[in-house]
């Protein structure tokens, strides 16, 4: 993942491109609905990255997350946690700014 460009000030064409990457990784993560494995951390963190940018790909990333809480919150501390650093669950826990506090 270290390879992917996501700088701010782009064309529309990168925007699409963007866009893109993020909708495949949401799909990737979300084919294995309920179950978090070492490559599915590494995209969750990536995409929160880019929560913040303005436009279709922060809404998809929330949106993803958002999907994400919903099939994994119920066994978050019992499966899951465990997969993630501390640093990536305080991350994890400032996404959507409370949003997913129901399930931390």
């Amino acid at each position: 993942f270290e390879n992917l460009n996501f700088n701010f000030g782009f064309s529309s064409n990168e925007k699409i491109l963007r866009h893109g990457a993020v909708l495949g990784l949401g799909a990737l993560i979300e084919a294995e609905a309920y179950e978090i494995k070492q490559w599915q951390r590494q995209a969750v963190m990536e995409l929160i990255k880019r929560e913040r940018e303005e436009g279709a790909v922060g809404t998809s990333v929330r949106e993803i997350m958002s999907e994400f809480w919903r099939t994994r919150g119920d066994r978050w501390e019992l499966e899951h946690e465990g997969k993630f650093s501390k640093e990536e669950i305080s991350i994890l826990r400032n996404v959507g700014k409370g949003a997913n506090s129901y399930f931390m």
